[in-house]
Parts: structure tokens; C-alpha cells; sequence
């Protein structure tokens, strides 16, 4: 469950957490695994992804009470987790074990599971720290961008992502910095 940890002064003026008065203030049910809990993109909610014997859900949690305010399943396989969620400005994605799941909406009025693309996808292409990429999302097109390898140069590529999920473009620019021969100290 969510557990509520407050954290109070000790006598040496530093403050830290106060286990003792530590309590639960959201129960899962007994068939909710692997959750991910994050802030909504409005902060007027607690997003809360977990796998359920129905499949995987998203649940809204309101911020005071923690009463479930909206529940959207995106089932798109047994074995589904998410792992990450970043937040951006009018949409949110989440980063599951197989997919990238782009939602929009708001507390008020919900949240939409708007685009998935499959992980599988996205690796045939180039093996990706998918993790490590910047992504944008324009309601029609899914942008990806990453470095080909942030601990070796600049060189970055770009897919692109069509509102039904479906491959349309890849980009791969070479900057001439990586070209350069490198510089010997030794003379």
C-alpha cells in the first residue's frame, strides 16, 4: 500500500523520518502488483500504474483524500509493468516492459491512453536506452530522440511515431566533432 512518513526534529536539530508514527493511508488490493506511483502532470492527483488480476490498470488518485477518482485499464499484456513515467506539460508518458504509453488529459476530466508503441518496435530499429530519450508528443506523431551513445559523442537519432502507433520516420545525424581525429598530449 501507501504508507504516510512523516518526518519530524530530533534533539540535534536535524530532521528525519519518524518511523514510529508511520501509517498506511492507502490499502492495494490483495491482486495489485508491481505498482509505479507518480504525480500527475497537473499535480492535482497521485497516478498510480499497477497489474491486477484484470489486467494492467491506471489509477487517479486524489491528493487529500486518496480517493480513486478515475481507473483506465491499458491492457497490452500479461506480463506489463511500468517502470517509469515523465511528465510533460499536457500529456504524460509511461514506460512499461513492453510499450510506450502516451496519455493526456487532466484530474478533472481524465486521462486517455491516446498512442502505444511496442518496445519491439523501437529495438528492431537500434538497440535504445529508451529510458535516457527525450520525447514529445503533438497529438498526432510521437517523437523520440535520443543519443546513439551518451558515453561516446554527440551523435543522436530521432524515430517518429504516427497516432496509430505505427513507424514513419528514423533520423540518425553525425555531428563532425565525433569525426575529428582526437588530440595527442604525448608530443
Amino acid at each position: 500500500g501507501i504508507h504516510f512518513l512523516p518526518f519530524a526534529e530530533n534533539p540535534e536539530g536535524i530532521i528525519e523520518p519518524d518511523a514510529a508514527k508511520m501509517k498506511l493511508v492507502y490499502a492495494f488490493e490483495p491482486d495489485v502488483q508491481t505498482p509505479y506511483l507518480s504525480l500527475s502532470p497537473d499535480g492535482e492527483s497521485l497516478l498510480l500504474f499497477a497489474k491486477t488480476g484484470r489486467g494492467a490498470e491506471l489509477y487517479a488518485l486524489e491528493l487529500g483524500s486518496l480517493e480513486t477518482l478515475w481507473e483506465i485499464p491499458f491492457n497490452g499484456g500479461e506480463e506489463e509493468s511500468v517502470y517509469q513515467v515523465d511528465l510533460y506539460g499536457d500529456f504524460f508518458i509511461a514506460i512499461s516492459d513492453s510499450r510506450v504509453l502516451v496519455f493526456t488529459g487532466d484530474t478533472g476530466s481524465g486521462f486517455r491512453l491516446e498512442l502505444a508503441v511496442r518496445l519491439q518496435d523501437i529495438q528492431e530499429v537500434e538497440r535504445w536506452r529508451i529510458y535516457e530519450a527525450a520525447m514529445d508528443y503533438d497529438g498526432q506523431r510521437l517523437v523520440i530522440a535520443s543519443y546513439k551513445d551518451p558515453y561516446e559523442g554527440c551523435d543522436t537519432r530521432l524515430l517518429v511515431f504516427d497516432r496509430s502507433g505505427q513507424f514513419v520516420y528514423r533520423g540518425e545525424y553525425e555531428y563532425s566533432f565525433n569525426q575529428a581525429p582526437a588530440y595527442s598530449y604525448a608530443q
